[in-house]
């Protein structure tokens, strides 16, 4: 029961990671969300998928930033230059 317990606390604390992690929009953002990162230990080592799915949510969160970056680089160069840039 006990265990039950800690496993549901886990899977909600990680599920609520990955909420945040989907909706960074920023490097600050990123940053908490690696600081907050936990793996789930089993006998001292961690899953394999786990990290791995972690590492796929990060690179979609940095992939998404870097987007959003680039998209506010170019209204400044159209605002600035009237005229689409490619970088």
């Amino acid at each position: 029961m006990r265990q039950n317990k800690k496993e549901n606390k886990n899977k909600r604390k990680n599920e609520e990671w990955i909420q945040k992690a989907r909706h960074a929009s920023s490097v600050k953002d990123i940053a908490h969300v690696i600081e907050t990162m936990q793996f789930h230990r089993i006998f001292g080592l961690v899953d394999e998928q786990e990290v791995w799915d972690k590492l796929l949510i990060l690179d979609e969160m940095y992939r998404r930033v870097f987007f959003i970056q680039e998209e506010k680089f170019r209204m400044q160069l159209k605002e600035k230059h009237g005229a689409e840039y490619t970088i």
